[in-house]
């Protein structure tokens, strides 16, 4: 079905919220990431440390307090010039990582090589052909499968849903692969037959490239790094592709701070590193892989020491860890652990099939991303301070860094009223708010031709401006349509579009024909880099239509429906004093629900990253008190609560005195709350 428009280019107004989180991550790589061309030591140092820092908080304090190792072995099978045993050890309290050590023939010690997986599983070629290289030469290498992809660990470890969950609580989903990498060095450096005398290597493809880089940055114990088909420009694959990368993939403030790849990988200097990569991959290009390297290579050169950093392009390879590939990375490796000393050993004819089977480690499933996240949810819970409404007011302008953001109207288009249409004694007038360099708000504004003294509700829907108007829906209602005489305590509505919502929805990619891919999932992803979620976007609006209805009354309540509904009670707990009531109608019930289930259904541009380290949605009911009334909450998917889980829930709220209603039929419960008179008859 067609909706009433207010903007007269749709695609424009699809693109809005995408043009400006790209623009403002574009910018900030541009204007934050390090001169590369005037390179000089002391900037870069001074540049090193603020971006260290940055790195390493992007993780929380569970990655640096991993758990005991309580390794116990699984299975042993012997092959021609070594062997491999599958061991299992936990990373995190009863997280087990399932490794496969390939262990060389021979006495001991060996030199260590941890070899992270990507986003596949560590029986396929890319990743047990190289470990079986690596042991023939001598190295002890360590597989083990990443979570959330087709090996040993999918379960409950979606990165796109358990993996987006942690944000709320602070848990970036990268911390289940490094600390499973670093947990692998415990490992290593625990037996007796390893020679950790000179550190350890880590080397990875695609995915597992890019655990190596973050393992490397964040351990000292690595000393020598090999990348493999995982080096690119974030302009690229990010911005301007708006491919849905996995949320590990974008650390938390990364682009406001300027952290592009060059920036990451240099963090990883002096240390030994070799980049390689496929002069045929057809997700990475090697152009862009070399322009990077050049850059890091600089680094390493301001510290006299340019031959540590070392690059390989394959001309006949694509998106794999080829063969010849692990022989240069052990060419590297012998350099380094054995003083140059011996050759590559290892042809095609030695390369043997290891099966799936053979390197099954069968680790427990019972801890996974989801119940961690739901632990820690509960554990803040129990924890958080209750906030005061000035308290409250100031965190959200905080974790939405609401100081970075323009919240004034520059012009407002509107007919003149005497020339919008009169519908028997009502008129509806399309207006356009423009705000911050062109950006633009769609409104429907609908009152009595009489508006003298009548307060104004702000309505914030999902369907666009005309959604909850049609066919004498609740806001048609609310202003009285068809009745000839004002009816008790009626209302003006503004109702407005947010941002990605409405006539401002976000449009598809191309991209999205693939099931993980979504518009609205990576522009959510990119602006947790940028620093600005995309409810701060939305709360910015709410202001700038607030600014627009304080020109017709003093009495300005707010509502709205879904994500509205959430947005709205931000806006009122954000400047509390300016808001008379707000009407939350089936807004989620509070984000700790998106983490009590494996899957959830709510769009992922309701995220505030951290929010439940300080205060969730009942307790912004608690702080408004009697000014609040919601109507029919949601759990996480989009399910009512039962009357029992809404009294539990909201108790402190309902003591507070604000009001929660159990109700199917929110249009005329919504319609009954507001025309309820306040302290006398408003008319």
């Amino acid at each position: 079905m067609a909706q009433y428009r207010v903007l007269s280019d749709a695609v424009e107004a699809a693109k809005q919220l995408e043009k400006e989180i790209v623009s403002l991550g574009r910018r900030s790589l541009a204007v934050n990431g390090f001169d590369y061309s005037a390179m000089d030591i002391g900037k870069w140092e001074k540049y090193r440390e603020q971006t260290y820092a940055t790195v390493k908080n992007a993780f929380p304090e569970m990655l640096y307090n991993r758990a005991p190792l309580k390794a116990r072995h699984v299975s042993t099978s012997e092959f021609d010039g070594f062997t491999v045993e599958n061991v299992i050890f936990d990373s995190l309290p009863g997280w087990e990582v399932n490794a496969s050590v390939y262990v060389p023939n021979g006495k001991g010690p060996f030199p260590c090589v941890v070899c992270p997986t990507g986003h596949s599983a560590k029986y396929r070629d890319s990743y047990y052909i190289p470990a079986q290289i690596f042991a023939r030469n001598g190295y002890m290498a360590i597989s083990f499968d990443p979570p959330g992809c087709i090996g040993e660990l999918a379960y409950h470890n979606d990165h796109f849903i358990n993996g987006y969950i942690g944000w709320l609580t602070g848990i970036w989903s990268q911390t289940y692969f490094i600390c499973d990498a670093l947990a692998c060095i415990d490992y290593m450096y625990s037996r007796k037959d390893t020679d950790t005398k000179k550190g350890i290597a880590i080397t990875g493809v695609s995915g597992g490239g890019m655990t190596a880089i973050y393992a490397s940055v964040l351990d000292r114990r690595i000393t020598f790094s090999a990348l493999v088909c995982c080096v690119t420009d974030n302009d690229i694959a990010q911005f301007t592709d708006l491919y849905t990368s996995c949320p590990e993939t974008i650390g938390q403030g990364f682009h406001i701070a300027g952290i592009n790849m060059s920036e990451l990988i240099s963090l990883i200097a002096p240390t030994d590193l070799l980049i390689s990569c496929g002069q045929k991959d057809e997700v990475f290009d090697h152009r862009l892989t070399k322009e990077i390297f050049e850059k890091v290579r600089k680094v390493y050169d301001a510290y006299g020491i340019g031959k540590k950093a070392q690059l390989y392009i394959e001309a006949e390879s694509g998106h794999c860890y080829s063969a010849t590939m692990a022989d240069e990375t052990v060419r590297r490796m012998n350099a380094i652990y054995k003083g140059g000393e011996g050759p590559v050993k290892t042809g095609p004819e030695d390369l043997v099939l290891i099966t799936k089977e053979q390197l099954a480690c069968n680790p427990s499933n019972e801890v996974n991303m989801y119940t961690i996240n739901r632990n820690e949810a509960v554990r803040l819970e129990s924890m958080r301070q209750k906030l005061k409404p000035r308290e409250l007011s100031t965190c959200i302008g905080s974790l939405l860094d609401m100081g970075n953001l323009d919240a004034h109207i520059s012009d407002i288009s509107e007919d003149d009223p005497s020339s919008v249409p009169t519908r028997w004694c009502h008129k509806f007038a399309p207006v356009i708010l423009s705000h911050s360099g062109g950006l633009k708000i769609p409104v429907m504004h609908a009152y009595r031709e009489d508006m003298k003294e009548r307060p104004v509700l702000l309505w914030f829907g999902e369907k666009g401006v005309w959604g909850d108007f049609n066919r004498k829906g609740a806001l048609s209602k609310t202003v009285g349509f068809l009745e000839r005489m004002p009816i008790l305590n009626e209302h003006c509505v503004i109702a407005c579009d947010l941002s990605g919502l409405g006539e401002l929805e976000m449009q598809h990619t191309t991209y999205d024909a693939a099931s993980w891919n979504s518009i609205e999932r990576i522009l959510t992803y990119l602006s947790v880099g940028n620093g600005l979620p995309i409810m701060a976007y939305r709360l910015r609006d709410t202001l700038i239509a607030l600014e627009y209805a304080k020109h017709f009354s003093k009495d300005i309540s707010v509502g709205g429906y879904g994500v509205g509904a959430i947005t709205a009670l931000l806006l009122c707990a954000y400047i509390p004093d300016e808001i008379s009531r707000v009407f939350a109608v089936r807004p989620l019930a509070s984000y700790g629900c998106l983490t009590e289930e494996p899957s959830f259904s709510w769009p992922e541009s309701i995220l505030i990253p951290d929010v439940l380290r300080y205060f969730d949605i009942p307790e912004i009911l608690a702080c408004l008190g009697a000014k609040a009334v919601c109507i029919d909450p949601l759990d996480g998917l989009m399910r009512s609560l039962t009357k029992e889980r809404s009294g539990s829930m909201f108790k402190r709220a309902a003591d507070e005195g604000a009001k929660v209603i159990s109700e199917d039929d929110w249009e005329n419960a919504l319609v009954r709350e507001i025309l309820k008179p306040v302290k006398g008859d408003r008319r």
